[in-house]
């Protein structure tokens, strides 16, 4: 599940198997009846389900692993590879015929990319236009001024100014809107010379995670209630399959 997306009629009959194994019944019998649906039982515990996940969102999930080690500074092999013929994942566009592996890593891109931002170092990989490395920002992209023509070739490296190493002041406020300044005077920038990363900005220690990319790729379809009151339900002194009916 981490490498491939499954096929569809793969990811149905496990997610069969595990609703019949749920409601207690038997491959030989046909049709049965169920006190909830099974979108209901696959939201968080918060939200009135009971943490089960769907197997399409759970390989969607795992396979996320393994774009995330895309953006990252990875010298495996595989990585490698994958670069070479497909170039930069956050910035890469759809090509005729990609092989199966990399149209499933693609199907992760939109929550990856809007999931990321990246850590200045030495400013020397990350693109001022395309990349996204302003916290702060809706989708943590620059834009320019109206009047400005963007260099797509300009790195944040060339808003530095050295020894010390510190922003270039007059050159960021001839190229962005105020509030874009601003954004950018508040990264801090080290004296030490180490590569620009990627962070994850769901987490607040910037490590990607299976589990987090699922809450934010599935977000949208978690039900808005609030959970308060399920946390007081799941704390009730009582058997836990008691507390499966209330």
């Amino acid at each position: 599940m981490s490498l491939f997306r499954l096929p569809k009629s793969t990811l149905n009959s496990i997610d069969k198997v595990t609703r019949r194994f749920w409601w207690g019944v038997s491959k030989e019998e046909g049709s049965y009846y169920t006190l909830t649906s099974w979108n209901s039982l696959c939201q968080p515990k918060s939200k009135g389900g009971l943490d089960f996940q769907r197997a399409e969102d759970t390989n969607k999930a795992m396979l996320s692993k393994t774009v995330w080690a895309l953006t990252k500074s990875n010298e495996s092999l595989a990585s490698r590879a994958l670069k070479a013929k497909y170039g930069n994942f956050l910035n890469s566009t759809n090509r005729s015929s990609p092989s199966s592996i990399w149209k499933g890593l693609r199907w992760c891109k939109n929550t990856i990319q809007n999931s990321t931002c990246f850590s200045i170092g030495d400013g020397a990989t990350t693109s001022v236009w395309i990349d996204p490395w302003i916290p702060g920002k809706l989708g943590h992209k620059a834009s320019p001024k109206t009047n400005v023509v963007p260099n797509l070739e300009l790195k944040v490296c060339d808003l530095m100014l050295l020894h010390p190493k510190r922003w270039n002041v007059p050159l960021i406020r001839n190229l962005f809107e105020q509030d874009t300044v601003d954004n950018i005077l508040k990264i801090h920038l080290s004296q030490e010379d180490y590569e620009d990363s990627t962070l994850w900005t769901p987490n607040t220690s910037g490590k990607h995670s299976v589990k987090s990319f699922y809450l934010v790729d599935q977000n949208h379809r978690f039900h808005n209630h609030s959970g308060v009151v399920w946390k007081a339900i799941w704390n009730l002194k009582m058997h836990e399959r008691l507390k499966l009916h209330l």
